[in-house]
């Protein structure tokens, strides 16, 4: 019995060694923003974010939000994508940790129109 506790003690010592940090986030989004010629846009939506860190300075993020409501009577719908390496600077001791998110993003906007009343 000794034995098994100590193999599994020495084993598991490199697992807590390499351990990394993952966070998630998720969250109501609203957005008001203007279409030009007066026409205003109000939007609710959501959105859920992700990170992994492989070490304090290294970690891969994706971010996925989509809108939803109507503009001039027509339903619209917008979702976002963005993934990509995250390189944060200074120590986990820091005040202000500043990043850089160099991530690929892709927009996809869906309007129905023209609906016909039978």
């Amino acid at each position: 019995m000794i034995r098994l506790v100590l193999f599994t003690m020495i084993f598991s010592l490199p697992i807590f060694a390499q351990s990394h940090e993952i966070s998630m986030t998720a969250g109501y989004n609203y957005q008001n923003s203007d279409q030009g010629n007066g026409v205003r846009a109000n939007l609710n939506g959501w959105f859920a974010a992700g990170q992994y860190g492989f070490n304090n300075t290294v970690s891969i993020a994706a971010e996925i939000d989509s809108y939803y409501g109507v503009i001039q009577g027509q339903s619209a719908t917008q979702q976002n994508f963005i993934v990509g390496p995250q390189f944060t600077f200074r120590g986990d001791e820091a005040k202000l940790r500043p990043f850089l998110f160099p991530g690929w993003r892709s927009t996809f906007i869906f309007i129905r129109c023209c609906r016909s009343r039978l």
